[in-house]
């Protein structure tokens, strides 16, 4: 880069009619310089940029961001808190950083990825009738031991009522066989109010499910 004096020059020579050679030779740089020059229009001087400046959290950013992706798997009161966190990286990676530093980094990454859950899902309008059904996870105490199981969720949205009956797994054949036992038990009525009866079985509940 040259100087704006420099610039001046070659401009001036230019208007004087000398040859890209001639002012090469005379301020001392390469003719591409100085065509460089003669073509630009614009002199102002390229402002710099600021590079924005590195945190001490940054370089475990990744280890957080997968603790939080592993949460979602886990109930709300298993998950970590921003405390469990710094205390991990501390024991488990040495990290000298401060507790209200992963605060924020934390509170940060829970924003972006809610914002990501956010826009993946749309308004839903349910009629009478409709229903949604899933398969989820329940950690039961079974012969002494907590096991992880699977439970069937039939669930009516716009009377919020929701049938759950444990299952063996999670594949069509168990879908049908509930569905089946789940309608046997209803008194279906057809005046715009009816009473639901569950079978012996069902249990009142709420979760997450995907339209049927």
């Amino acid at each position: 880069m040259i100087s704006m004096p420099q610039v001046q020059s070659i401009r001036r020579l230019r208007r004087n009619g000398e040859s890209v050679a001639s002012i090469a030779r005379k301020t001392h740089v390469s003719e591409p310089t100085v065509r460089k020059y003669l073509a630009k229009e614009d002199l102002s001087a390229v402002p710099s940029v600021r590079k924005p400046r590195a945190s001490v959290i940054d370089p475990y950013l990744p280890v957080i961001e997968q603790w939080l992706a592993e949460d979602r798997a886990n109930w709300r009161k298993q998950r970590h808190t921003a405390t469990g966190i710094w205390e991990r990286l501390r024991d488990e990676h040495g990290a000298e950083v401060s507790l209200s530093t992963v605060t924020r980094a934390v509170a940060r990454l829970r924003r972006e990825f809610a914002a990501e859950r956010d826009e993946a899902f749309m308004d839903l309008v349910w009629h009478p009738g409709e229903a949604q059904a899933d398969f989820g996870e329940v950690d039961v105490l079974l012969r002494g031991v907590v096991q992880r199981m699977h439970h069937f969720v039939l669930d009516f949205p716009y009377s919020n009522v929701g049938l759950v009956q444990l299952m063996p797994g999670e594949n069509a054949e168990c879908t049908c066989r509930r569905c089946a036992t789940c309608s046997s038990g209803w008194a279906v009525c057809r005046s715009g109010s009816c009473s639901i009866t569950p079978p012996a079985w069902a249990i009142r509940g709420t979760g997450s499910a995907s339209r049927a």
